[in-house]
């Protein structure tokens, strides 16, 4: 037996042989009108309008490109600010007294990179000391820039001519950190200042 429906505007057959095709029920609003006294109401449908999915693809893009001008423009300014400090910075180079030149272009570099402000460079010093000799410096720092400043110096030891690194009571020659003996206070234990020892050339 077909019986026939009528769903939106068309018409479904349905049969006990014939699969069941999925329904698609137009969308509407129904508008109830109020009455006096009993009377039957009136009934209007009305389809609801869907907007259209669509979007501004120029201002979008406007959009993207204004974006990364303002982050092109935010790098160029913290370069040139970073310049201008490194400028400042290397001016100032006192605290290195008369240590030799690469050693001094060297404590520049490691003093203005890590915002270091007290450099102590040639000094007497008892035992084997490169201070003496205008080979060392001794960079005054916190912990967290002086680990950092530490690392640093490491891994350029072969560019800036660094023979050895001593921080927090620790020795590297380049091959890893090996722990020193205790020599009985916080400065003597470099536990404040990052040692740099320079090779003779």
């Amino acid at each position: 037996m077909l019986t026939a429906t009528v769903v939106g505007g068309g018409s479904l057959l349905n049969g006990e042989h014939l699969p069941t095709p999925p329904v698609a029920v137009d969308r509407a609003t129904m508008t109830v009108a109020s009455t006096p006294d009993g009377a039957v109401p009136t009934v209007g449908v009305a389809p609801l309008e869907q907007a259209p999915d669509s979007f501004d693809a120029a201002a979008l893009v406007k959009a993207v490109l204004l974006t990364e001008r303002r982050e092109a423009q935010q790098r160029e300014a913290e370069q040139r600010e970073a310049e201008r400090r490194a400028t400042s910075c290397a001016d100032g180079d006192t605290g290195f007294e008369t240590v030799q030149r690469r050693v001094s272009e060297a404590g520049v570099e490691l003093r203005c990179r890590f915002g270091v402000d007290t450099v102590y460079g040639v000094a007497g010093r008892s035992g084997a000391s490169d201070h003496p000799s205008g080979l060392a410096l001794d960079l005054m720092v916190d912990r967290d820039p002086g680990e950092d400043l530490a690392a640093y110096a490491v891994a350029n030891m072969d560019r800036l001519g660094i023979k050895y690194v001593i921080y927090r009571q620790r020795i590297n020659f380049g091959s890893g950190w090996e722990a020193m003996e205790d020599r009985g206070g916080v400065t003597a234990n470099h536990m404040d200042h990052v040692h740099v020892s320079f090779d003779r050339r």
